[in-house]
């Protein structure tokens, strides 16, 4: 983990603290339930830094997940209990979905012009979320980061997105259905991304910051990537799914504040890391020897 390899001490809270790195100081909570809990809990930790990366993630219900009001909800009620607890800055997670991707063309996204005007629920959420954080770290003296993820993968992902989908079908043998895959997108391994939310939070750079490569790529690409890798290429179906109308077909973010401001690069290339993403989903039940 990028903040304990720079010596930094870590507290990490959450429902399964056992799977967090070593070295980090687990606390065990579910941020949905009481929040006096919470709050004993960062008073104890005295941390300067929150990093507030929790939120409705569950593949293919998320974009319109009715609790994505509860979570907006908590996050306005953590950023309370950080800042009176003597908290100094916060970086909260965002999405590129909160881009208005109707106008976006092939152009990439700009965090200082492109027009932030989202069309689902998780977007919106994410938004007013930051906006509000913003506006009370001002009224209060601290700092505030929003990191807009792009397109992540990587060991851990729902087995519904797009790369691990696409790798356990093949593994399995099966056939595995796909839209045109013309889609260009900005693909980003998760572990490049847990760095960057670290160099984003020491950086002292406010604001909306992308977290991604800045490289576009096509969805086709990917998936001919990982067809080729595990020599079942004649298994992929590409135009088997219709396109989604509501699909961008380019989402590709400008990555000038990461690489200058924030001084963050990614090390992880897209060959690698579905290399890697390949080799995680062989250990898995089922897969093993394949």
């Amino acid at each position: 983990m990028a903040l304990l390899t720079t010596g930094h001490e870590v507290f990490g809270i959450s429902r399964r603290p056992d799977r967090l790195p070593l070295g980090v100081h687990g606390m065990r909570a579910d941020l949905l339930d009481r929040m006096d809990a919470m709050r004993a809990m960062i008073r104890e930790a005295r941390a300067e830094i929150l990093i507030h990366t929790a939120w409705t993630t569950e593949h293919g219900r998320y974009w319109t997940a009715p609790d994505n009001l509860d979570w907006s909800a908590r996050t306005l009620d953590l950023t309370r209990a950080f800042i009176d607890a003597g908290g100094r800055r916060i970086v909260t997670v965002g999405t590129c979905a909160e881009y208005d991707w109707s106008v976006l063309e092939a152009a990439p996204c700009r965090e200082d012009s492109t027009a932030v005007r989202p069309h689902t629920l998780y977007g919106v959420a994410k938004h007013a979320t930051a906006e509000i954080v913003t506006s009370f770290c001002q009224s209060t003296g601290a700092d505030h980061a929003h990191a807009r993820l792009f397109m992540l993968f990587g060991e851990g992902e729902q087995q519904g997105r797009l790369v691990p989908s696409v790798i356990r079908a093949l593994l399995a043998g099966q056939m595995t259905q796909t839209t045109s895959g013309r889609q260009t997108r900005d693909f980003m391994d998760a572990r490049d991304a847990g760095s960057a939310l670290a160099s984003l939070a020491l950086s002292g750079v406010g604001g909306p910051v992308n977290v991604a490569t800045g490289r576009g790529v096509a969805v086709r690409d990917v998936v001919e990537t990982l067809g080729s890798i595990l020599g079942r290429a004649d298994l992929v179906a590409f135009g088997a799914l219709p396109d989604r109308p509501d699909d961008p077909p380019f989402l590709v973010a400008a990555v000038e504040r990461l690489t200058h401001e924030v001084g963050f690069r990614p090390r992880i290339d897209l060959n690698r890391g579905l290399h890697d993403a390949i080799a995680f989903w062989r250990t898995q039940s089922g897969f093993n020897g394949r």
